[in-house]
This record gives C-alpha cells, sequence and structure tokens, in this order.
C-alpha cells in the first residue's frame, strides 16, 4: 500500500548542503584563531542545529566555547550570504519529487531553521512542492521530538501507519519511533552513508528515486 503522506528531511535527504555549512563552521571557527576542519568531520556533526554543531566542533578542537549566542550570529550572518554557493539537490530527487508530487501529500521536517530552508528551497525551485514545512526554530521543539511531525499527522488526518519518512540519521529514525512508529526510509547516499549507528529502518535506499520502486506512484 502506497503511503498517504510523505515526510522528507532536507539536509542529506533531499540536498547536499556540506559544502556550505562547513564553510560556515570553519568561518567562526577561523574567527576565534582556530584551525578549520575538514568537510567529513564537519559532517558529522550536521544534524541538530547550529548550536549542536558549533559545539560539536570546539569540543572537537579541545578549544574553549565562547558565547553560544555570539557564535550562532556569526555563523547566521555568514552563511546567510553563502547558503546556496555550492548546495544542491542529491541525485534524482528533484525527479522524484515532480513524479509524485500529484499523487501523495508531500511534507518537510528539518532541523534547519525557516531562516534558511525557505530560501534554499526556493533557489532550487522546489519549495511549491510541500504542502506543509516544520522548521527548527519554529512553535515546536526539534527532532527528535515528534511534536513537529505529529502536527503534520494531525493535519493531514493521517494514521502514523500510513505516513512514510525519508531521513539520514539517527535523529530521523527516533522521531519516527516517538511518533507512533512511522515506517523510514533511509537514505543511504546521505550524509553519513549506510546507516553507521546500527538502527533498523523500513527501507534503505540508494538513491530518492528509489521510491518510485517500493511504491506505485
Amino acid at each position: 500500500m502506497n503511503p498517504k503522506l510523505l515526510i522528507f528531511d532536507l539536509d542529506g535527504t533531499l540536498i547536499d548542503s556540506r559544502a556550505d555549512i562547513a564553510n560556515a563552521t570553519n568561518h567562526v571557527l577561523q574567527h576565534y584563531g582556530l584551525p578549520a576542519l575538514g568537510m567529513d568531520t564537519i559532517t558529522r556533526f550536521i544534524g541538530s542545529g547550529v548550536r549542536q554543531l558549533m559545539a560539536a566542533a570546539f569540543d572537537y578542537l579541545q578549544a574553549i566555547q565562547p558565547s553560544t549566542e555570539e557564535i550562532v550570529t556569526l555563523f547566521n550572518e555568514f552563511y546567510s550570504r553563502h547558503y546556496c554557493e555550492y548546495t544542491k539537490w542529491y541525485p534524482g530527487a528533484k525527479e522524484t519529487l515532480q513524479r509524485i508530487d500529484q499523487q501523495v501529500i508531500l511534507t518537510l521536517a528539518t532541523n534547519k531553521p525557516r531562516l534558511f530552508t525557505d530560501p534554499i528551497l526556493k533557489k532550487l525551485g522546489g519549495i511549491h512542492f510541500f504542502k506543509s514545512i516544520v522548521c527548527g526554530g519554529d512553535d515546536a521543539p526539534k527532532k527528535p521530538d515528534p511534536t513537529g511531525v505529529l502536527r503534520l499527522l494531525k493535519e493531514y488526518d493521517v494514521p502514523p501507519s500510513e505516513a512514510l519518512f525519508v531521513g539520514d540519521s539517527l535523529i530521523d529514525w527516533q522521531t519516527c519511533q516517538a511518533a507512533g512508529g512511522i515506517d523510514m526510509a533511509y537514505a543511504d547516499y546521505g550524509f553519513l552513508g549506510p546507516n553507521p549507528d546500527g538502527f533498523i529502518p523500513t527501507y534503505s535506499l540508494q538513491s530518492l528515486a528509489e521510491l518510485m520502486d517500493l511504491f506505485s506512484f
């Protein structure tokens, strides 16, 4: 049976935004006289928001972290000017959304702030695909808290058993479990590669286009 509601993560699932996030992270580190980190290292810290990302970067360098608010401001100021210099759709992502747009309710649940989520999707020509978008910093806690996802289920009157979450992290899987056991399709192609955390998703995707093989869209 096809799901009635698809809930997508953004970074590492639909878009490859690693380079722009890494550049903003290194801008902050170098502001404080610290060395830049490699993109693969920074990628491991992405997923829970800027505060956690920068805290992990300072911890990795065994450096004393300055004011959190100052760090977030520096990051956001830089990222707001460079949020889509290298960011791009994963191969087949936009085409898949185009093919299933009229056949299933498409929504988005990301920990990325709306300040950046909406402009990136507009720049990439994809914001119109999503009926609803839940972002970090909205009036619901960030994932893995299920509040935002539960609101999507309620908004479209879809039980957890008839929804599918497409994501690339343990945080996404924990969100699915907390939201009533929503099936998850894990993006093996995403930021962390094939499931390094050992949880068992319902499906594993080598590309987003494989959704077309799993369901009769």
